[in-house]
């Protein structure tokens, strides 16, 4: 096939009509597809499957920052506007249109589609990018995939990964074939930086610019560490431009760090969470500034909730940050830990680590009622699901392993269980608006731009108005507290005892036996 100048630039470019033909002879319609940093795979690759395919192409990207970034992308190497042949869709937004054909989208936005059309009708071949990230939604999206594929023999599945676990991967998917394909690295010098203040070694390393390529990428392990480094830098009189690289500021905030300045001698300092040590080209990066640490989602068990952990990044992850400053030319790495520590390899996938409940009603509705009776890469623990299905019982989601009406409902509002129950006790109350009010207070869209929390609500709202159908007509007066928990029945505490020593004001118990103090009078809600 013929390819514009700028494809054939990239490294992938020789390798894209072979990387399909493999996979239109592959025994089992899957190939894996690992690939070094700047190979430009998630680019070329849609751009290539259009040629070779008929039908449309889906891409599934870990995070929305990534799909906007590669449908741009994509539509300005077909000299097209987003939302003709190349289109994105993601919860909130949908530019699509008649003519889409390749479709780049966030993970959960498979699962509604798999749900919906288990055989996946007019889809050539579906895309899991970044896999090596392994996101549970990445897992379970695979998981169904391959149901899916033994009802059709016309679907593709590409995986593309880093180079990691390569064999197991392709083993999983029925010993599929493998194309490597190198990346363009530059050498990166790495210093270690040990327990150095990290905004004065930001303020070091900003004083050597002296390339074109004249920008810092900090990674930090979240959003109070980003603004606390920020207001840091500013007040030791930092004159070099500070953006922020997060994923709970505006879409506006993170396109204008994903394109060059204006002035090319200007520097800037990048202060960034994990959300750019994949899919994301940040231009510019001559150094990187590892802080080494990661927030890390664990479930834990004994209390029935999530917590973030923060604690020091994978061996795995450090290489990724590392090879954000080789992109452009030779680069720097400064790694603000000893050399002699030691990284464990990688980190376990989110399957078993995180809450299970939304996996767990979304194979209630694939008709899935026990882990085993799955292929998955890595089985999620007995416990974990069985604590999860008695969770969902709980909340009148599952009854009898059978996804109930409400447990339907739950599934078309984009929530977490919980939350979807919080937003569901507005038809109860006939207060929609009320109960979508309390959803967002315990949202990811708590700490949001206005605009986006106001389409945040506006959708949600009508989510649950087309969902009505699913919940019975009785109605009931319920106060905002009332309405959480609906979704957090398990959460009622027995208050034992007031105690007016040692700051602690009342003591509770849960009903897992945990005790939970109140160090003064507020109220909780």
């Amino acid at each position: 096939m013929n390819y514009s100048e700028e494809i054939n630039k990239l490294p992938i470019a020789p390798f894209l009509d072979e990387i399909c033909e493999q996979l239109k002879s592959s025994p089992s319609r899957f190939l894996l597809l690992t690939a070094e940093t700047a190979a430009g795979k998630s680019t070329a690759l849609p751009v290539a499957l259009l040629n070779h395919f008929e039908k449309n192409i889906l891409m599934l990207e870990p995070r929305r920052l990534a799909v906007l970034n590669i449908a741009s992308r994509v539509s300005y190497l077909l000299g097209e506007e987003t939302g003709n042949t190349c289109g994105y869709q993601m919860h909130l937004e949908n530019k699509t249109s008649s003519r889409t054909r390749a479709v780049i989208l966030t993970e959960a936005i498979l699962t509604r589609k798999l749900q919906s059309d288990p055989l996946l009708e007019g889809v050539s071949v579906v895309v899991i990018d970044e896999f090596h990230e392994r996101s549970i939604h990445a897992d379970l999206a695979l998981a169904f995939l391959k149901e899916a594929m033994e009802m059709r023999d016309d679907l593709f599945v590409v995986v593309m990964s880093a180079t990691i676990e390569a064999e197991r991967i392709s083993h999983y998917l029925n010993d599929c074939p493998v194309v490597k394909v190198p990346g363009r690295n530059f050498p990166v010098q790495i210093e270690y930086a040990g327990n150095k203040n990290i905004c004065d070694t930001i303020i070091s390393e900003s004083k050597k610019l002296n390339s074109e390529n004249n920008s810092i990428l900090v990674f930090l392990p979240g959003i109070s560490e980003i603004r606390k480094t920020k207001a840091e830098l500013e007040e030791k009189n930092c004159d070099e431009e500070i953006l922020i690289l997060h994923s709970s500021i505006s879409f506006d905030e993170q396109k204008k760090v994903l394109a060059p300045p204006k002035d090319k001698s200007e520097k800037r300092i990048i202060l960034s969470s994990a959300i750019a040590e994949t899919s994301l080209s940040v231009p510019g990066i001559a150094v990187v500034i590892d802080s080494g640490l990661a927030r890390v989602n664990l479930f834990n068990r004994n209390a029935g909730m999530e917590t973030l952990v923060t604690r020091m990044e994978s061996a795995f992850n450090a290489e990724q940050r590392k090879g954000r400053a080789g992109r452009l030319g030779p680069g720097k790495c400064v790694r603000m830990w000893n050399e002699n520590e030691i990284l464990t390899n990688e980190t376990p996938p989110e399957i078993l680590r995180t809450d299970l409940c939304s996996l767990v009603l979304e194979c209630a509705e694939w008709g899935i009622d026990n882990p085993q009776n799955l292929s998955w890469l890595d089985e999620p623990s007995a416990e974990s699901w069985n604590q999860s299905v008695e969770l969902l019982e709980l909340l009148g989601c599952v009854k009898e392993n059978k996804i109930t009406a409400k447990g339907k409902a739950c599934l078309t509002l984009g929530l977490h269980p919980r939350l979807a129950c919080v937003a569901l006790s507005g038809l109860l109350t006939e207060n929609i608006p009320e109960a979508a009010g309390v959803v967002l207070k315990y949202s990811s869209y708590a700490e949001a731009a206005p605009f986006v929390q106001k389409n945040f609500l506006a959708d949600l709202e009508r989510r649950v108005y087309k969902s009505a159908h699913y919940i019975p007509s009785e109605k009931k007066n319920l106060s905002k507290e009332e309405m959480l928990l609906c979704g957090f029945p398990d959460r009622i505490a027995v208050r034992k005892q007031i105690v007016r020593e040692k700051n602690i004001y009342a003591s509770y118990q849960f009903p897992s036996g945990r005790i939970a103090n109140l160090f003064d009078d507020r109220q909780i809600f």
